[in-house]
Formats: structure tokens, C-alpha cells, sequence
């Protein structure tokens, strides 16, 4: 079985930075010892839904540092990436997560629940 997680390269931007160039200018020391709890492993099901996943986490995280607890939407999420990012396919992109988390935002998954089936994946609400 072939399982599409979802992921699209985003297309080249003059904007971004190559890593290995702001790598030399970051001084960054890191802890020897990280752990962020209670931060469930989900799972996307059949749907190429992981950057949906994969950003809403980054936000949970971020909740959790200051000591909130939250558990956010990964589909609606997804779903306002669809209406934008312009690919026919499953999958978006990182580029258009992150565009959709600073101008929209995201609600709480109790609002708009995850489901995989093809009626909700094909954006069909």
C-alpha cells in the first residue's frame, strides 16, 4: 500500500535563506536535554495531510512553552491551504501552512475535527 503523506516542495523564493548561510551567523546553544510532554504521536490516516499536522504541532509546542495547553486543528488547516496553494493533487506546501497560520490563523480541533475519509479529504464539507 502506498501512503502519501502529503508534503509538496515549495517553489524557489529569492526571499529565503539557505540554512548553511544562517547557520554561520547563529551562535545557538542548546540544551542537553529537551522534552516537551505530553505531545501526542497522531496519525494522518490515508490523507496527505502532514503539513496540516506538522505545523499545527509546531503550534501546540509553541502553546505549551508558555505553559498552555491547546490542541489545535490540523484539517482546517489543511482545508485553508487547499484554497490557496493552487495544486490539483493532495499535499500542499510549508510555505502556504505558515501564510495561512499569519493571516487566518487556526481554531481548535473540537471546532473542525480530523477525519481522513475521501468526502472530507476532497474538501467536501
Amino acid at each position: 500500500m502506498k501512503i502519501n503523506f502529503g508534503l509538496v516542495k515549495s517553489p524557489v523564493d529569492v526571499r529565503d535563506y539557505n540554512y548553511s548561510f544562517v547557520k554561520r551567523f547563529t551562535a545557538l546553544q542548546l540544551p542537553q536535554k529537551f522534552i516537551l510532554d505530553a505531545m501526542p504521536v497522531r496519525n494522518q490516516g490515508n490523507a496527505g495531510t502532514c503539513v496540516g499536522f506538522a505545523t499545527s504541532t509546531i503550534q501546540e509546542a509553541d502553546s505549551m512553552t508558555k505553559k498552555e495547553k491547546t490542541n489545535l486543528s490540523p484539517l482546517y488547516l489543511y482545508a485553508k491551504c487547499k484554497k490557496i496553494d493552487g495544486i490539483a493533487s493532495e499535499g500542499t506546501t510549508m510555505r502556504h501552512a505558515m501564510k495561512v497560520l499569519t493571516t487566518n490563523g487556526i481554531c481548535q480541533e473540537v471546532t473542525y475535527p480530523y477525519s481522513d475519509s475521501k468526502d472530507v479529504i476532497a474538501l467536501r464539507f
